[in-house]
This record gives structure tokens, C-alpha cells and sequence, in this order.
């Protein structure tokens, strides 16, 4: 089979202290305007919530970028010679990139799936996963009420290795992002977890959801 050179990177930069926190805020509807880049396919850059990112409060201390790309080169030339990322970083108090090849990807995401796959997933290896879902706005209330259980489940699973919430819109646009010791620990919370089978059984009688996906990625470490 041949398999895409596309490659997806996930930064989580963090920032402390109020000056570099609403820096941060304000680059959220301004910093998207500079982050176009050869290879690169399309682009999220995305807040997240209190508790690990899964609370329906915003953390203004972490952001997400998430990128696609032609290929691994593309990417390594961005996180190098963009100035306007690089001085993003400087006023951040951390970040870490992760580079992902897809290997399996069902649903959409803003109506299309822009995810290929490029590499075969190997059960034995590190496992990441992206989920993402449009919460339609009458369901809103009864969502985040149910979220607060699932979410610390996952935070105490055996074989997690880093989990955060994060999303383009608070409230209504959320995704999730999980790095797994091996894809059988993320099987066992996804179908053996009691809170997270409890919350799949009410996302689909109650269809919170107005469009959902959920994604798998062989993790690159750098």
C-alpha cells in the first residue's frame, strides 16, 4: 500500500503571567493571519479549558496548534524560519511539538476529513488520538454537565501518557488530544472505562453531536 508523506503536528505552548497571557488571548484572532506556510494544508490554533483543558471554563494559559503538512520537511522548515511562531514561543513559559503520522481517520471536521494515512498502525507502538465534535447549541448545557466524570476517568487511566481538551470555540467546538503507551491501554479506557462507555451511550441516545471525528496516529518522537 502506499501511504501519504502528509504529516500532523500538535504544539501545546503554555503561558504564565498576565502580560504574556492576554498576549497570548489577542494572538488568537491575529497570529493565524501570519502561520501560512509552503506545505502547509490547513491549521487549527486552538484554546483550551480549566482541569487539563477538560472544564468548561478557559484556561488563558494554554493554546494548541494544530498543523497538517505535505510532508515532515515542510514542518521542521516552519518550526525553524517563521519569525512570527518564533516570537509567539518567546513569550510562552514552555511548549512541546509532537509529529503524528495518521493511520486511521472516520468523520469530519468543519464537513471534510483532511486527514490521509500515512503510516500502518503498529499495536505495540505509542498511540495518538484526536477527537473532535461540533456540540450542537441546544445541547450545550446538558453536555458539559456530563463531561467533568469522563474527563478525570481518562486522567487516571494506566498507559496514558499526556491527555488534554482543547477547541476552536469554547463551549461548542471541543476536541480531544491523548498520547498512549500502545493502542490496548486506549482500547481499554475507550470500551472498558465505565465513565467514558457511559458517555458514548448518551452521545448517541441523546445526539449531542452535530458532526464528530475521531482520529488514530502513530506517534514520530523527536
Amino acid at each position: 500500500m502506499n501511504f501519504s508523506q502528509q504529516i500532523t503536528t500538535i504544539t501545546i505552548v503554555d503561558f504564565k503571567g498576565l502580560p504574556n497571557k492576554w498576549f497570548a488571548f489577542t494572538q488568537m484572532g491575529i497570529l493565524p493571519f501570519f502561520l501560512k506556510a509552503k506545505g502547509l494544508q490547513t491549521f487549527k490554533l486552538m484554546g483550551s479549558g480549566a482541569n487539563d483543558g477538560f472544564g468548561a471554563i478557559p484556561n488563558f494559559g494554554r493554546y494548541a496548534l494544530l498543523g497538517i503538512w505535505d510532508s515532515e520537511a515542510f514542518a521542521l522548515a516552519f518550526f525553524k524560519e517563521n519569525k512570527r511562531w518564533s516570537d509567539y514561543l518567546k513569550k510562552s513559559n514552555g511548549h512541546k511539538t509532537h509529529f503524528l503520522q495518521n493511520t486511521m481517520a472516520h468523520g469530519t471536521w468543519g464537513g471534510q476529513n483532511p486527514f490521509l494515512k500515512s503510516a500502518e498502525h503498529d499495536p505495540n507502538a505509542k498511540v495518538a488520538v484526536i477527537t473532535r465534535a461540533t456540540i450542537k447549541w441546544w445541547h450545550m448545557l446538558n453536555f458539559w454537565q456530563n463531561v467533568p466524570d469522563s474527563s478525570k476517568d481518562i486522567l487516571k487511566q494506566d498507559g496514558l501518557i499526556f491527555a488534554i481538551g482543547i477547541g476552536e470555540m469554547p463551549l461548542r467546538f471541543q476536541a480531544t488530544f491523548s498520547i498512549w503507551e500502545n493502542s490496548e491501554y486506549m482500547k481499554k479506557f475507550a470500551y472498558k472505562s465505565k465513565q467514558h462507555t457511559d458517555m458514548i451511550v448518551k452521545t448517541n441516545k441523546i445526539g449531542w453531536y452535530k458532526e464528530e471525528m475521531f482520529t488514530r496516529f502513530q506517534v514520530i518522537d523527536r
